[in-house]
């Protein structure tokens, strides 16, 4: 027979993985990352999960703008208050690298690196745009521009184009000492330019824009050779490996182009609604495409197929009328009709979900009067009421043949009843928000959890684990008392006072109460207590309890009342040759450990 649940362990997390705007992909195509309110998440293209969050989630500052550094393992990432964090990409992935204060006077829209990496571009809101030098780390160029910076591009690693919201280009000197900084200003477009395709194994850059066409210009002499019609309003475009220019917008199609002839080669409809951003990966020949309802597609550039699809985010829901009861309605499979077969009332406030009971004759009703109802079918009378939520109770669900009920309310707390005793075993803040949805797989094993804090979890039933741990904890302290009391009975006192005192360490060390105990010892206790450090100290099984001890030690008392304690000269003495064996053990793990790591990382690349 199935035990009773008695504990739910966190399996694995779905939550939203883009809320809109620019997103970068790695270059061999990996990872995403994606932009999702005030964090950046990185998310693994090999199975959809997102393997790390970039940020502070609690940070109240919204994300702007990100960028990442394709040379380097690095990404930055732009802020409302104008601030630029560099996050690191390798071992200590999301580790803030540093920060600065870019002094630009409103949010900065786009930002992008150098071919090489050395120099660092920001267009702001503000009209300028701003180049960093990375290496020297210091601004060296503030370029005013005709209005607000929509798109940038380094051409040549030493000019910069610049698109702007009302349509003009600016092309802009780099060079350091350079007379004229602005080199040369088009008028060509007359909408937002929308980004730059600088064409390779040529001079020349193909500007799109939101007026439904594209222009090239040749960087050299600075003349606008051609303007072609696109047709839509395009967000996005990349130059895929076979020199073709490929293009997003309203229309939701991806559409593939000839740029010599200005023709559509190829289209591919992707959503309903408008597409906004595209990149292209030549390691995976393939297409990342995002539409204005945050989904991400993924598509094979060789024939335009959808190989994947991520849901970024969803902000919309069905709601249905609540009143205060429930009805029952019996089926006439015969006729195929629906007939009214009672109506169970008590709620105070409108019924938000109802269950049968799979092996008996009993409906479970939850409300927003955060009480959980459960009824007879017989006689339609109310059995027991379950108390214990403070806030409306959405949805509930039978477990364990019908013995155990599982509710999940509004302030995101799930509950698991025994309903033999109404006693509610455990309580679980699981959500941020209100939970809508709560689901179990057949065999009970596992459970599912989806919230308006935009997390989907997976559940797994661990009451046979937890029930193993308090077994085995069991079984050690029923050891470790025995232990004792033969030490006791055998007149070992040292040793049993000895072992005691362990045993004690090791408990307030597991609680965090070290500490705490160390500084109520008079200075006789104190020397007591070292005595048995130092001692400790001479095994590898007991030298970290010792260290912990030690370490309290130094930190709490003061050197000159340590100087007064009769032993302490030859406590600190027997302490250091064992301590430095110690370290040398440890050292030599980590280093066992990096070769590990080193080793792994080296084979996935390979």
């Amino acid at each position: 027979m199935k035990q009773a649940v008695r504990d739910l362990a966190v399996k694995r997390t779905i939550e939203a993985l883009y809320t809109g705007g620019v997103l970068e992909w790695s270059p061999d195509g990996s990872t995403l990352y994606s932009t999702c309110t005030n964090v950046v998440k990185a998310i693994n293209l090999d199975d959809n999960l997102s393997c790390c969050t970039i940020g502070d989630p609690e940070e109240t500052l919204r994300i702007t703008c990100i960028c990442l550094d394709k040379n380097r393992s690095r990404l930055l990432v732009a802020y409302t208050n104008y601030v630029v964090r560099e996050y690191s990409l390798g071992e200590n992935i999301g580790e803030v690298a540093r920060s600065w204060k870019t002094m630009h006077t409103a949010p900065i829209l786009s930002m992008k690196f150098s071919h090489d990496g050395s120099m660092l571009a920001t267009g702001s809101a503000d009209h300028t745009v701003k180049i960093w030098d990375m290496v020297q780390q210091h601004c060296t160029h503030t370029l005013k521009g005709p209005g607000v910076v929509s798109a940038l591009s380094f051409v040549q690693n030493s000019r910069l184009m610049v698109g702007y919201v009302e349509g003009q280009i600016c092309m802009f000197d780099l060079v350091k000492g350079a007379i004229h900084k602005l080199l040369r200003e088009w008028k060509t477009h007359s909408s937002q330019v929308t980004g730059f395709v600088e064409l390779s194994g040529s001079r020349r850059v193909v500007a799109v824009s939101r007026d439904q066409t594209a222009s090239i210009t040749e960087i050299e002499t600075r003349e606008v050779l051609k303007v072609f019609p696109l047709f839509e309003a395009v967000e996005s475009a990349a130059l895929a490996h076979n020199g073709n220019l490929i293009t997003v917008g309203e229309e939701g199609i991806v559409k593939e182009w000839i740029i010599n002839s200005g023709n559509v080669l190829r289209r591919k409809k992707l959503a309903t609604v408008g597409l906004d951003f595209l990149a292209y990966n030549p390691v995976r020949d393939q297409i990342l495409v995002t539409s204005v309802e945050e989904n991400i597609f993924i598509v094979s550039f060789d024939d335009l197929s959808l190989r994947r699809q991520i849901v970024g985010f969803h902000d919309e829901m069905f709601v249905c009328r609540m009143d205060k009861m429930v009805k029952l309605w019996h089926i006439d499979t015969a006729k195929m009709r629906l007939g009214i077969a009672g109506t169970l009332s008590g709620h105070r406030r409108g019924v938000a979900d109802a269950r049968f009971s799979p092996n008996s004759l009993k409906v479970a009703s939850s409300s927003g009067d955060m009480t959980i109802k459960i009824w007879s079918l017989q006689d339609k009378t109310c059995l027991q009421t379950l108390n214990g939520h403070n806030s409306a109770v959405f949805r509930i669900l039978f477990v364990n043949h019908g013995s155990q009920l599982m509710s999940a309310d509004s302030a995101g707390i799930i509950k698991i009843w025994t309903l033999a005793d109404s006693d509610a075993s455990i309580s679980i803040e699981a959500h941020n928000d209100k939970i809508w949805t709560l689901l179990v797989n057949r065999d009970e094993s596992e459970y599912v959890t989806a919230g308006t804090d935009g997390r989907i979890i997976v559940w797994r039933d661990v009451s046979e684990e937890k029930k193993l741990e308090e077994e085995v904890k069991i079984r050690k302290r029923m050891e470790e008392e025995q232990t004792l009391n033969n030490l006791l009975e055998q007149d070992r006192f040292q040793e049993a006072l000895e072992y005691a005192l362990g045993l004690v360490v090791d408990r307030l060390i597991d609680r965090g109460e070290l500490m705490t105990a160390v500084m109520k010892l008079d200075k006789q206790r104190l020397q007591t207590l070292l005595d048995f450090a130092t001692q400790w100290n001479t095994n590898s099984r007991t030298s970290m309890a010792s260290q912990y001890v030690v370490n309290c030690i130094l930190k709490i008392v003061p050197a000159d009342e340590l100087l007064e304690l009769p032993n302490i000269r030859s406590s600190i003495e027997s302490l250091i040759p064992y301590t430095k064996r110690h370290m040398e053990r440890l050292n030599k793990v980590r280093q066992d450990v990096s070769l590990l790591n080193f080793t792994w990382n080296q084979m996935r690349l390979n």
